[in-house]
């Protein structure tokens, strides 16, 4: 390393203070500059592994996702609770719950919109479930122009529904994929997040069976009773 381990080390720990995700891409060639794997080694002491993908290529890279703590806690009183965190309170299928999410800025216009939601289960299940979340815009006459979307199990199926507890609460870290063709969208159209979850195996949608919207602008339950709106700040 040009300023030394000990500045790199330093700088990590600054880093954990200030970020909630820290991405580390490795490369299947040699790695020359750290021949003793020292960098991903402090990462995995000092920090949480959520997830790991391998894009194979003439080099290999592997990109491994850590978060400054476990991002599952036992008691709501246990999460760090953003500042911009949006609560609510809405049960899919009387199981799978949302009790709040955040939505936050890009670093650039051509980056992930970042969206942070926070889930809880009423009761164990050993079933998987996943979720589709759109950005869309609402157009005059009522109708929605998706802007982006992601389609997931959390975490990409590393913390999955049927390892969750109740009292527990998962805080994922998600996002929409850039999409420079839809955005910007017009000033004068209200963008709003839409959240529907269903079983993995089967896809069956999960009916939304309580809500608790805290009288959001604009927040509601969709006529086909599967669909969450929720307001985009």
């Amino acid at each position: 390393m040009i300023y030394g381990w000990d500045v790199t080390f330093d700088t990590l720990a600054a880093a954990k203070t200030i970020y909630r995700r820290i991405w580390l891409v490795t490369s299947g060639t040699q790695p020359y500059m750290d021949l003793d794997d020292r960098l991903e080694a402090w990462l995995f002491d000092n920090m949480y592994a959520v997830q790991e993908v391998t894009f194979y290529s003439q080099s290999s890279l592997k990109v491994t996702l850590f978060t400054p703590q476990p991002p599952v806690f036992n008691s709501p009183a246990e999460v760090n609770v953003p500042v911009h965190k949006t609560p609510v309170e809405v049960d899919f299928g009387d199981l799978i719950r949302l009790t709040g999410y955040e939505a936050g800025e890009p670093l650039t216009p051509q980056s992930s919109i970042p969206v942070t939601l926070f889930w809880g289960i009423r009761q164990q299940t050993e079933r998987r479930y996943r979720y589709i979340l759109r950005l869309a815009e609402k157009l005059p006459d009522g109708q929605w122009r998706e802007v982006a979307k992601t389609e997931r199990e959390p975490y990409e199926g590393g913390i999955a529904t049927a390892y969750w507890a109740p009292q527990q609460t998962i805080v994922e870290y998600a996002d929409f994929p850039p999409e420079p063709d839809r955005l910007p969208v017009d000033n004068d159209h209200e963008l709003f997040i839409l959240l529907e979850v269903y079983d993995a195996e089967t896809f069956e949608k999960l009916p939304i069976t309580e809500q608790q919207l805290n009288n959001l602008p604009g927040a509601a339950v969709d006529p086909d009773g599967v669909t969450l709106i929720l307001p985009f700040k």
